[in-house]
């Protein structure tokens, strides 16, 4: 098989599971209705997301845990395989996160897309996270 075969395959079948990944994602009481994005159309290829300030619903595997947070990513073979977007996130609660969310879970998350840029290096360029008190529903493992 060629590999531009290999390729566009690869690609149907990561949609096809981000699709399911992204129907997982229920709108949330208490938020207005979420826009589905996977992780990657989320972070956008430039410095900033292109949803900066959106409210969003997406799904991922919990890959570590802060203390204020979880970081997520695509579940494998779910990427758009473009090394100029990012597959992973930071998933901002603001106090320990639950612990049922630990890393090999998956869970959908919706909330605000923030640019955070740390107080001790405000010229340092912002990472991107899913912030204003986000809601993380479990749905299984990664």
């Amino acid at each position: 098989m060629a590999l531009r075969e290999r390729r566009v395959r690869r690609a149907r079948a990561s949609g096809l599971l981000l699709a399911a990944l992204l129907a997982l994602t229920p709108h949330t009481p208490g938020h207005a209705q979420a826009r589905a994005l996977a992780i990657h159309e989320i972070q956008g290829a430039r410095s900033r997301s292109p949803y900066e300030g959106s409210l969003v619903a997406t799904s991922g595997v919990v890959t570590g845990r802060k203390a204020n947070g979880v970081f997520i990513q695509t579940p494998e073979g779910a990427g758009d395989g473009s090394a100029s977007t990012s597959e992973g996130l930071f998933v901002f609660t603001g106090s320990a996160p639950a612990p049922t969310l630990t890393p090999g879970t998956l869970v959908s998350v919706t909330g605000r897309v923030i640019e955070f840029a740390p107080a001790a290096d405000p010229s340092s360029p912002p990472l991107t996270e899913i912030g204003d008190s986000p809601s993380i529903s479990v749905r299984g493992a990664g």
